[in-house]
Parts: structure tokens; sequence; C-alpha cells
């Protein structure tokens, strides 16, 4: 998992993420990669524009991926947040990202504890 910098919270890997048109568009992976962790099951795709959990799927394949999606890796929740729920669901930290020409920016952030 990549490091946030300024915390140390891991944060799961964006692997790509796909057009409407299925154009995909690897971040921080190549193909090769991408399709070795599918094959291990470690890639969790989400609808770009959902929340809630809708539409969420574990692809176990490269013809399994679908238009507008995102493709990061499966996380483990930290021992530290797991602490403040007593979910059984992860709790996560989220943020919001403002893509201009391409150009991510990171705009906000804030942690989601499940009940």
């Amino acid at each position: 998992m990549a490091k946030a910098i300024e915390t140390g919270i891991a944060i799961p890997k964006l692997y790509m993420y796909t057009d409407l048109n299925l154009k995909y568009n690897y971040v921080q992976s190549y193909e090769d990669e991408f399709i070795r962790e599918i094959q291990n099951g470690n890639i969790i795709g989400k609808p770009r524009m959902s929340n809630a959990w809708i539409g969420i799927y574990k692809p176990c394949a490269l013809n399994e991926i679908k238009p507008n999606y995102i493709y990061q890796e499966i996380i483990k929740e930290h021992s530290v947040i797991s602490g403040l729920s007593s979910s059984n669901y992860c709790s996560t930290v989220r943020y919001a990202v403002y893509n201009r020409d391409g150009k991510p920016t990171l705009i906000g952030s804030y942690i989601r504890l499940n009940n």
C-alpha cells in the first residue's frame, strides 16, 4: 500500500480507472501488474459516480472490467481505526479528488466510521 505522507495511514493503491468508453487509464501500475493482482484476488472495482457500496465488485479476469470504474487494491482496516468502531465492516479514511484535464487534486478528506 502507498503511504499518506502527512499521516502515515496506508491508503489503497489506485491501479487504474476506466472512462465511459472503457478506455484503460493506468495510474500507479502497468497492465501486467494489474492483471496479476486481479488473478491474485487483490483488486476491487468501484463505480466512479456512486457511494454506499452500490456497484462494488471483485473482478476475476480482465474481461470483467467495466466502464466508468475505479480499480484499486483491497485494503485491510488499520487496528487504530478498527478500535474506534465495533462494526464488522471496514471504516475508512475517505478523500475527494477533483480531476481537471487529467490532473487529480486532493480537495478534502474525512474518516467514515461504521456503526
